[in-house]
């Protein structure tokens, strides 16, 4: 005959409740440090445009590339190789951020001659800084649309819509601009997400916790009578 000490016993609510809220912990933990990081993103997102719209006047498309790259620019390497010579006027304004030094430069025209010139921007020169350790540089570039963003365009782009921050979350490499592609710079942080994360997990403690405590009492319940049977 089997005795009730060979029996497993249920495992109460209070168990139960406490490793919950342990992995509650942890994933409001990790929450809050995606959030966090996502406000800092937010932060070089808005420095990043601040410091560029400054030298947007220059700019024929509406549109200021920054390029990362090693080396010094110059007319033979990239990004000027690059370069659809059609369109060349249009990279007028565009920046370069030197990888190995730190240094930029503007795109430049005089006398019908184009080159690089060395641009002294301490808080340019930061921001590109920044910027160039971001992954969606990853392609040696970043937009920055001051008007109605046209292709190709890629994920971590900018458009600044009559003073609205916008980003790319889906790219495109022809055809015409779909607003779906862009959202507000916030939405990447947007706090109701951590909130009702944390409120659907406090939700869940709670149901779990009930339907523990029942299932112990069925449990208790169930021992009982097995006892009385033996």
């Amino acid at each position: 005959m089997i005795s009730n000490n060979d029996m497993s016993k249920a495992i109460t609510a209070e168990d139960v409740l406490r490793r919950i809220g342990a992995q509650l912990n942890k994933y409001v933990s990790n929450i809050n440090e995606v959030k966090d990081s996502l406000k800092k993103n937010d932060n070089i997102i808005k420095n990043f445009t601040d410091n560029v719209l400054k030298y947007t006047e220059s700019q024929a498309d509406g549109n200021i590339t920054a390029w990362f790259f090693n080396g010094i620019p110059s007319l033979d390497n990239e990004p000027y190789i690059l370069f659809d010579k059609e369109y060349i006027e249009s990279r007028i304004g565009d920046f370069y951020y030197n990888r190995d030094t730190g240094i930029i430069y503007v795109f430049s025209k005089i006398n019908e001659e184009y080159f690089w010139k060395e641009l002294e921007d301490k808080n340019l020169s930061e921001s590109l800084a920044i910027a160039n350790s971001e992954s969606d540089t990853a392609d040696n570039k970043r937009n920055m649309f001051i008007d109605i963003p046209f292709t190709p365009y890629d994920v971590g782009d900018i458009w600044y819509d009559n003073g609205i921050i916008k980003r790319c979350r889906c790219s495109r490499s022809e055809g015409e601009i779909q607003l779906s592609d862009w959202c507000l710079q916030s939405d990447y942080s947007d706090t109701f997400v951590l909130l009702e994360t944390t409120a659907i997990l406090n939700q869940f403690q709670e149901t779990v916790g009930k339907d523990y405590v029942s299932h112990s009492q069925l449990e208790a319940t169930r021992d009982s009578i097995l006892g009385v049977v033996e």
